[in-house]
């Protein structure tokens, strides 16, 4: 059995619209095993991928690990910011500070990109309080089958921000 959702070994396969430069330093916040920090890297992103469990399967020259929790803020300008199923784990009022810390240390046409599973838990006036301008959040859902669940559906959002 395997999860198609939470497989990290796979990019998103619309993030050459989002991470086109090429070039810049992007932050992964709960990078897993780092596939998709391994990704922005192999493109020539420099990657500081975050996470609290040292999971990571890929390595590269530009992609650094910093092994502590997301909530854990790390300060620097960030040409991108990602966040796949990760934020929806902290308590709501730290989830909305490591936001808007974030947000507000996004360079001008940098990108905010995330992937949550609880969408109705995430998507809150607070949450969009956050963002300088609207963002866009698209909704899906996906099969899954995984243990302990078996086979299940995930209602999920993308939720992505270019502060242009």
């Amino acid at each position: 059995m395997s999860s198609k959702v939470f497989s990290d070994m796979e990019p998103r396969e619309d993030w050459d619209k989002y991470f086109s430069k090429n070039t810049g330093l992007i932050v992964d916040l709960g990078c897993g095993y780092g596939a998709d920090s391994y990704f922005l890297a192999q493109k020539g992103y420099k990657v500081i991928a975050v996470d609290e469990e040292n999971n990571l399967k890929f390595q590269h020259s530009n992609l650094t690990f910093v092994q502590q929790g997301i909530e854990k803020l790390i300060d620097n300008k960030f040409d991108g910011v990602i966040a796949n199923f990760s934020l929806h784990f902290l308590d709501p009022e730290i989830r909305l500070a490591v936001i808007k810390h974030y947000l507000e240390n996004l360079k001008p046409g940098g990108t905010f990109y995330m992937l949550t599973l609880s969408v109705e838990k995430m998507i809150t006036p607070a949450f969009l309080k956050l963002f300088p301008q609207e963002p866009s959040i698209e909704y899906y859902t996906e099969e899954d089958n995984h243990p302990p669940f078996g086979k299940h559906t995930h209602q999920i959002a993308k939720i992505v921000y270019q502060n242009n």
